[in-house]
């Protein structure tokens, strides 16, 4: 079964790389992640079939190229996704957190994330500052 995303609208020009990590539930006041070892990098150097609009290259992550699509299909802005593998969470977690280093030009990168919980996802949530789930997760 296919799961719905959201298309992140991105002009990325440069490499980029996503730093994830998440605080331990319930966080009162929010333990810091790499003690509890839910922080990781994303891979993203993996593009594969449930990804769209993106590429790899030895510069990093970058746009495909919407030269060859056909001239109806092309949008005024160009844009972009990418998926990463779930990650196992060494605790559940009710909070995600992002460190985005990458050069935009004049576009913009948005990461938003997903928790599993209940043999079920979450809805995707912005992780603008932080994204909170309203109950643990145990993979994002």
């Amino acid at each position: 079964m296919s799961h719905p995303r959201r298309t992140l609208p991105a002009a990325v020009a440069g490499a980029l790389a996503a730093v994830l990590a998440v605080s331990p539930a319930p966080a009162a006041p929010p333990a810091e992640p790499a003690a509890t070892g839910n922080a990781w990098s994303a891979d993203l150097t993996v593009v594969d079939a449930d990804d769209v609009g993106v590429r790899w290259t030895g510069a990093g992550l970058r746009l495909a190229d919407t030269a060859s699509r056909p001239a109806a299909q092309r949008r005024q802005t160009a844009g972009g996704m990418l998926v990463t593998a779930p990650h196992p969470l060494a605790a559940p977690a009710n909070r995600v957190r992002a460190d985005v280093d990458a050069t935009t030009g004049t576009g913009a990168v948005e990461v938003a994330a997903r928790g599993w919980r209940s043999g079920a996802w979450t809805e995707w949530r912005s992780v603008s500052g932080q994204a909170v789930f309203d109950q643990p997760v145990t993979r994002v």
